[in-house]
């Protein structure tokens, strides 16, 4: 007897064409999982990346910002008496009261550099005179100065001869104090030993003594060739170094990367009045010469403290590729270009044609996110000490 029985088809199982079938299904499913996967981290990267620009930018802008708020600290105050100091052409060795200088790079499209210059004296911010003033300094003079509690140890101090001629016709030099003041006497007159300054010849009995306090800054902002905005001490202080105590540099340190462009202006002054009269790139634009070359070596102190501000712009990139930023069509675009204008406000003050340009996609560089940044900086040390021509 066949005891044979046909099960019913839902117990049967799947045939082998449905399971091929199901299985076609879950990897279609999978691709289109994937696909938006994919999508969706690249919008994400894409934010990201946009918003790594903007932090960047913000903080650069924010270093930059803190820098030039100082800008001229202890500095302009004293700029009657440090105009006196000698024309040098080189930032790192002068002493004139120069409270930012700019670098133009020469062409639109490359990035500008700046020095920015103050003291940092807790006690006093004006010169003092001497007692008596040797005919000749040797290296081992003390100075005997009448501040009893405007100095102490490893203060920067720079003496200053009385301007005579003009701007820079006298004579500066600068030296560490290396022992803790004197006890004062009863005229209030202390003695101040200190290294070997440079100048060691003569200087007239109207000469004064001027406390950059114990770690003046001259730092200097620039790009590298990486993209890095960098800062740099200029004036670094050694003080184991008896005869050239400012002699060492130190390393730039890296503030920010992807930083495209960075184009800096100054705000000038009108010398009558004091008040904003123009923007300027620190070049000769036919009217007037504010190259650094010319600021170094032919600005005395009624045009030097005419720079009441400055203005930065940054072009700062995203970190993340994104092969349809500023694409006419996605994906494929061979044109992708990111234009942009910087310094187009000028608020009814006179200032240059605004910058334009654009980044082209050669390698590939269209193909980020840019984000653009501008600041005005007033120059609160040179606004304060203000200094109109009579």
């Amino acid at each position: 007897m066949n005891t044979t029985r046909q099960l019913p088809r839902r117990d049967s199982g799947f045939s082998l064409v449905e399971v091929m079938v199901g299985i076609v299904i879950a990897l279609i499913a999978v691709l289109v999982i994937y696909q938006v996967f994919v999508v969706a981290e690249g919008i994400k990267r894409n934010v990201t990346g946009s918003g790594d620009a903007q932090q960047n930018g913000l903080l650069s802008a924010f270093s930059m910002m803190l820098q030039f708020s100082d800008a001229g600290a202890n500095i302009a105050v004293a700029g009657d008496e440090l105009d006196a100091c000698p024309f040098v052409d080189d930032i790192k060795a002068t002493l004139r009261p120069i409270p930012v200088l700019i670098t133009d790079s020469g062409a639109d499209a490359t990035s500008d550099t700046f020095v920015v210059n103050y003291g940092a004296s807790q006690r006093i911010v004006t010169p003092v005179g001497f007692k008596t003033v040797p005919v000749v300094f040797t290296a081992d003079a003390d100075y005997v100065v009448q501040s009893p509690l405007g100095f102490q140890l490893n203060d920067v101090v720079v003496l200053v001869s009385d301007s005579g001629g003009g701007s820079g016709t006298g004579k500066c030099t600068s030296s560490v104090v290396n022992a803790a003041p004197s006890v004062p006497d009863a005229d209030g007159y202390v003695t101040l030993a200190h290294t070997a300054p440079a100048d060691v010849s003569s200087y007239s009995a109207g000469s004064m003594l001027l406390n950059l306090g114990p770690s003046p800054r001259r730092i200097q902002f620039d790009v590298d060739a990486n993209g890095t905005l960098r800062s740099q001490e200029l004036f670094h202080i050694d003080v184991d170094n008896a005869t050239q105590p400012f002699s060492a540099v130190s390393t730039p340190v890296p503030i920010a990367n992807n930083i495209v462009l960075m184009k800096v202006q100054y705000g000038i002054a009108d010398p009558v009045t004091g008040f904003l009269q123009k923007w300027v790139k620190a070049t000769n634009d036919g009217t007037e010469d504010w190259s650094a070359n010319a600021v170094l070596n032919s600005k005395d102190y009624i045009d030097l403290s005419r720079i009441k501000a400055v203005r930065i712009a940054l072009i700062v990139r995203s970190e993340s590729y994104d092969k349809c930023a500023y694409a006419d069509v996605c994906p494929g675009a061979t044109t992708n270009t990111f234009s942009y204008t910087l310094f187009s406000e000028c608020d009814g003050i006179v200032c240059p044609d605004p910058l334009v340009g654009a980044i082209d996609p050669t390698p590939g560089q269209g193909n980020y996110r840019y984000r653009v940044y501008e600041t005005v900086v007033p120059l609160r040390n040179a606004v304060w000490n203000l200094h109109k021509k009579t």
